[in-house]
């Protein structure tokens, strides 16, 4: 037991047992002391109450708390917007295709084949659509119904330019798709498209890799009579 004394000479006692009476020094405490006691003992437990309950939070109304806040969801642009989108890009229409975007319509969405406003710009070769669709966020390898990639479609036509585009950022130059195992430089070989064939080289296009058949970029080319690709591969 641990004993302290105020100025009055009265004693606090503290044990383990908790806060007893105050007592007059060398004194044993009397009867006629008890109801003091108790009466200072109330104050004192009245006034720790006080002080609890002002310390207390007061309950916060249902919905008011920041964990209770939802977010809105993100409106889903619909069918004829998407293909407002789609019909833009693959007619290389900037204007319509910004539009589109600031409407809410996602740079990814896309049709039933899961073809995307990317993969149809690229397609015709719209290299200023396509560096747009690009700086709005659109994935390059993102894959159709057929896995096919814009590098793919783009590969396919005369369009050196956009293929360079689609490669600065990112496109895979190796990926096939799952109908024939045709890379973006079998596209291009089999279509004819030397300039393209170059770049897609320049930029690491494996010329030895097969599709499902067991043909090369390079057979595609011979198949097709393309000689000047033919002698390009043959190097």
């Amino acid at each position: 037991m641990q004993e302290t004394t105020n100025e009055g000479g009265s004693w606090w006692l503290f044990s383990s047992k908790g806060m007893s009476c105050p007592t007059t020094h060398n004194a044993q405490m009397t009867l006629p002391h008890r109801p003091t006691c108790l009466l200072i003992l109330v104050f004192f437990l009245a006034g720790c109450s006080n002080r609890m309950a002002s310390a207390t939070p007061s309950p916060t109304p249902p919905g008011s708390s920041p964990s209770a806040k939802t977010t809105a969801p993100t409106p889903v642009a619909t069918p004829a917007e998407v293909s407002a989108l789609l019909d833009a890009a693959q007619d290389g229409n900037l204007e319509v295709v910004s539009k589109c975007l600031a409407d809410g319509v996602r740079v990814d969405d896309g049709n039933p084949e899961k073809r995307t406003a990317l993969m149809l710009a690229s397609f015709e070769g719209h290299t200023e659509v396509v560096a747009y669709l690009l700086e709005k966020g659109a994935q390059v390898n993102a894959l159709d119904t057929d896995k096919r990639t814009a590098l793919m479609f783009a590969s396919s036509g005369p369009f050196p330019e956009t293929v360079r585009r689609l490669l600065k950022n990112g496109a895979d130059v190796n990926a096939a798709d799952q109908v024939e195992g045709w890379t973006a430089l079998m596209f291009a070989a089999g279509e004819g498209q030397a300039d393209v064939c170059r770049v897609l080289l320049d930029h690491g296009a494996d010329a030895a890799k097969k599709d499902k058949d067991g043909d090369t970029a390079l057979t595609h080319a011979q198949a097709q009579n393309h000689a000047d690709i033919v002698k390009l591969l043959s190097k």
